[in-house]
């Protein structure tokens, strides 16, 4: 079945697109299908590269516990913002 272009599926093969964190310079791959819905492929344990992440299990939470990392998040609104990230369904 051919997927209308406008209307983006969990089957969606759009590529990825690289986003660096502006806190820490971690890169990970991102697509945006929506403004609520984010994809983020790490390309290393975030656990590890990820200082905001790194900061919380050094203070003893698990990694596993933690919603996201808020200075990835606003890097990717921001690419978003400037245009180097595309919203897929818009």
């Amino acid at each position: 079945m051919r997927v209308p272009p406008d209307r983006v599926t969990p089957e969606d093969e759009r590529p990825l697109r690289e986003v660096d964190c502006r806190r820490c310079g971690t890169t990970v791959l991102v697509r945006k299908n929506t403004l609520t819905q984010t994809s983020i492929q790490w390309l290393a344990d975030a656990g590890t590269v990820c200082t905001e992440l790194a900061e919380q299990r050094a203070a003893g939470v698990h990694t596993g516990r933690v919603a996201r990392c808020e200075s990835l998040r606003a890097s990717i609104d921001e690419a978003v913002a400037d245009g180097r990230l595309e919203v897929l369904d818009r």
